[in-house]
């Protein structure tokens, strides 16, 4: 292979990069504006009252649910769209919108008592106004990203995390507002970024219908909605099973360790897709250059989610207890348990981003459908168990599986072999295999367990002399030429060493550009 690209291919690469630079800056910043809110809300709220915040943001994920209805993504994916597609995308989905949120309202009273939280039905009030509200938004976020406009879409998001969700939700906090301070702080959070995007992006707000351009983008949104509800329910079905049959403190416990595992997550794929979504449908046609976005995209995340998987099982004990507390002891081991099982969390959004760009839509409706209903099975059976670690662990377990048959549909769509798809896999776990060893070599110090913070400094110590022994002595065996290619742009405008470890990985690297 060589490494001469088309004009094309390298303003693909760019304008990814570029979008990934933006992103991945602000989904960093606001990594940390969620961590330190968690950390100051751990210390003045009980695990039983975060229960009730958990099931508040199942909640809350409900109204996002309803603020897209598919319509969003179809005007992304659509090659030519005119003010009536806008129009009518943007008419279905408040339409829908205020219905559920009177649907919302008119059952809340039943969901506390099924719940046994009364304090739930006036908040799910709240989040009843959060519906339309998000269906606003959803139109004009989509609109955005047509546009390519990443850089404001990030930037918009941390104003609204810092005033809307830090300073907000620690305030109320301190002022006894108990489990209502994080849920107003997300309150104001959603509502700032919906303001600033709407403003930006200066669509019609008036009503309107148009039977042609709704069928248009019918097709396309029908599936997304079903796909949406399925991964919806398997999302928040697991918080459902333990909030009835375990008890909000439980849930409270569940519910952290899961927030702990999804901030990574987010950091490493959801900005990442948001982005690649838009950039890839231009090119959905061209199967080489998709089939090559595939692989490098697989190997890529591979690279970075098996070594942080098995990191933060090490760390999670001391990271658990220096963050949150000693009155969070419960939730380290389910944290360990969704940790080990992250690669599989993280990654099956991706290969669901290439099935859609496919058009297999329904076909990711059905095998969404299908992980909706194993979550459901094995969180109950996990709280058959009468544990959150025995909870995590069926659900992990279904997260497993549910990657494979995703990995199945895309590498059948794009001709992958299951050889060629496994190769990818392996400069990541070759880099988590040595440092597994070495940390559970080191785990056997006699000095570990004394301190929280001895410990955590002793496990990322080793693995950053790890990672570099490895990753500077033999970079192309435990990173790859796709992640060569991409670190080494990202490396080059570092100071200092960026140059010469920029042009050390190009060295290695003999990958194509997308």
């Amino acid at each position: 292979m060589t490494n001469e690209q088309p004009p094309a291919q390298k303003n693909l690469s760019k304008r990814a990069l570029k979008g990934l630079g933006w992103t991945s800056l602000t989904t960093g910043l606001e990594y940390v504006i969620n961590l330190v809110t968690m950390v100051v809300l751990a210390r003045l709220l009980l695990p039983k009252e975060f229960g009730l915040v958990s099931l508040a943001a199942s909640f809350i994920a409900f109204a996002a649910l309803f603020s897209t209805i598919g319509m969003g993504p179809a005007l992304i994916r659509k090659a030519n769209i005119t003010a009536a597609h806008i129009n009518v995308a943007y008419t279905s989905v408040m339409a829908l919108g205020l219905a559920a949120s009177l649907l919302l309202v008119a059952s809340s009273h039943w969901l506390a008592e099924f719940f046994r939280t009364p304090d739930l039905e006036v908040m799910l009030w709240l989040v009843a106004i959060l519906i339309p509200i998000r269906a606003a938004s959803s139109i004009s976020v989509a609109l955005l990203r047509r546009q390519g406009e990443f850089r404001f879409i990030t930037l918009s998001d941390f104003p609204a995390h810092l005033f809307g969700y830090f300073f907000l939700s620690i305030l109320l906090a301190v002022l006894g507002f108990g489990a209502w301070a994080p849920v107003i702080g997300t309150f104001a959070q959603i509502t700032i970024s919906s303001v600033l995007r709407f403003i930006r992006a200066k669509h019609s707000l008036s009503f309107s219908w148009n039977h042609a351009a709704f069928h248009e983008l019918l097709h396309f949104s029908l599936s997304q909605t079903v796909t949406q509800w399925f991964g919806y329910w398997s999302n928040n079905s697991d918080n459902f099973t333990v909030a009835r049959m375990l008890g909000p403190e439980a849930l409270g416990l569940y519910g952290r360790a899961y927030r702990l595992i999804m901030i990574p997550v987010e950091l490493v794929s959801g900005g990442a897709l948001g982005v690649l979504y838009p950039l890839l449908s231009g090119v959905q046609d061209d199967l080489p250059r998709l089939k090559r976005a595939y692989c490098r995209g697989i190997m890529v995340l591979i690279d970075v989610l098996a070594p942080m998987s098995v990191i933060m099982i090490f760390i999670a004990r001391p990271l658990v207890l220096l963050l949150l507390g000693p009155k969070w002891q419960e939730a380290v081991e389910p944290v360990q348990i969704l940790f080990a099982f992250l690669i599989f969390r993280a990654s099956y959004r991706y290969l669901n981003v290439i099935n859609y760009l496919k058009g297999w839509t329904y076909t990711v409706a059905v095998t969404t459908g299908f992980y909706a209903a194993l979550v459901f099975v094995a969180a109950i059976v996990g709280a058959k168990f009468g544990t959150i670690s025995a909870v995590a662990l069926a659900v992990g377990i279904a997260q497993c599986i549910y990657y494979v048959v995703s990995a199945a549909v895309a590498n059948r769509q794009l001709s992958v072999s299951w050889l060629t798809f496994a190769s990818l896999h392996m400069p990541g776990a070759a880099t988590a295999a040595v440092i597994g060893v070495g940390l559970a070599l080191v785990s056997i110090a006699p000095w570990l367990g004394n301190s929280s913070i001895m410990d955590l400094a002793t496990y990322l110590s080793v693995t950053i002399g790890l990672l570099l022994v490895l990753y500077i002595g033999q970079p192309r065996l435990f990173l790859g030429a796709d992640t060569l290619s991409i670190f080494a742009k990202l490396a080059r405008p570092l100071p200092f060493a960026g140059p010469h470890i920029a042009r050390r990985f190009k060295a290695q690297s003999t990958g194509n550009e997308i």
